[in-house]
């Protein structure tokens, strides 16, 4: 649901656990923390889409879940970088 407003707290609840032991499970098999790996997964969609499409990168900021433009662009550049 990287698409979605999304949270750890939404997760936790729809797995039917807590919030901590939710955060735990993610760092356990992603590496990474729930925003980290989020914001990664939606960076990979939105470089795909970047890369494969005539979308602009605002509508691919709405396309992979973020509100803000300035928002995506920080996190887009990030991980351009990395």
């Amino acid at each position: 649901n990287y698409r979605e407003e999304v949270s750890l707290s939404d997760l936790a609840r729809q797995l039917h656990f807590s919030k901590k032991h939710t955060a735990r499970l993610v760092l356990k098999h992603t590496g990474q923390t729930f925003t980290q790996a989020l914001t990664a997964q939606r960076m990979t969609i939105a470089r795909h889409l970047a890369a494969t499409t005539s979308m602009s990168l605002g509508e691919i900021a709405c396309y992979v879940g973020y509100q803000s433009y300035s928002g995506f662009w920080k996190a887009y550049r990030k991980s351009s970088h990395q």
